[in-house]
């Protein structure tokens, strides 16, 4: 017998768990307010759910798919474009919302608010299928930071929207599995 059975080859392939996406980073003083309210509404509703941890607070914006370094020119290349196209604008969050699909507690804009994101959504989409070439681009979108999940939660109206001045977003590799996001490069809208 040539060879010996080996459980653990060397040239298998590795499983990436890395996935990039596009996404919108509150400022560090909205991240507090966002999770000061996570932790207010897990407290008074006994969700007991798992808080999001501030640092990784985001709103997504385009999913690239796996890393490679092909999709990440890719993504530069089509976020550089549609950051040309777009000024800085305003962003309002003002509803509580329970997706009991995925157990999220989510914070997030009305359908009929926040037109310069979805006009923003929708130029980043076009260049990711025009520019990069990706397949598969949603333009629907739902804006939304997820707070914490949980087997149950609450809808309810936030009262005093939390909101920032978009100003630019962010290329983000996630590790999926380890609550690790890596910001890979940062656009600038126009100034």
């Amino acid at each position: 017998m040539d060879s010996q059975l080996n459980l653990f080859p060397d040239d298998q392939p590795v499983r990436d768990n890395r996935l990039l996406f596009l996404a919108l980073l509150p400022p560090t003083d909205v991240a507090r307010k966002i999770f000061a309210h996570a932790q207010r509404l897990d407290s008074d509703h006994g969700l007991r759910g798992r808080l999001r941890p501030m640092r990784i607070l985001h709103m997504s914006l385009h999913e690239v798919g796996g890393w490679s370094e092909q999709a990440i020119r890719a993504a530069k290349e089509a976020a550089k474009v549609a950051a040309q196209e777009v000024p800085p604008f305003e962003i309002r969050l003002d509803l509580v919302e329970y997706w009991s699909t995925s157990g999220a507690l989510v914070l997030r804009t009305r359908n009929e608010t926040n037109p310069e994101l979805r006009n923003f959504h929708k130029r980043l989409g076009l260049a990711l299928a025009e520019r990069a070439g990706l397949k598969g681009v949603r333009f629907n979108l739902t804006p939304h930071v997820t707070m914490l999940y949980a087997s149950n939660g609450v809808t309810e109206d936030l009262g005093e929207p939390v909101g920032w001045t978009v100003s630019e977003f962010v290329l983000v590799c996630s590790h999926q599995g380890q609550t690790h996001y890596e910001v890979i490069a940062r656009h600038s809208l126009l100034p």
